[in-house]
């Protein structure tokens, strides 16, 4: 089994050519994707990609380089 276990699927041209990338990855043999959310304000469009593809699963999160776009993050506990 592969597990590709980080993907941007909500970027540009991967949103624009959606069932081609999830052919192309059944194609070689990827029965796992791992899409990788980097800015929670894009949380909804991972979401939506992994409602309608049952082996696509999404993490929740923002890269620190974009961090400084998302001012309701912060350090504290």
């Amino acid at each position: 089994m592969i597990v590709d276990s980080h993907c941007h699927l909500n970027y540009g041209t991967m949103m624009e050519d959606m069932e081609g990338v999830m052919a192309r990855a059944r194609n070689s043999d990827v029965e796992t994707i791992l899409a990788i959310n980097a800015r929670l304000s894009e949380y909804h469009d991972v979401l939506t990609i992994t409602e309608k593809y049952d082996h696509v699963y999404a993490t929740v999160g923002s890269h620190p380089h974009e961090a400084e776009k998302e001012p309701g993050i912060t350090t504290e506990q």
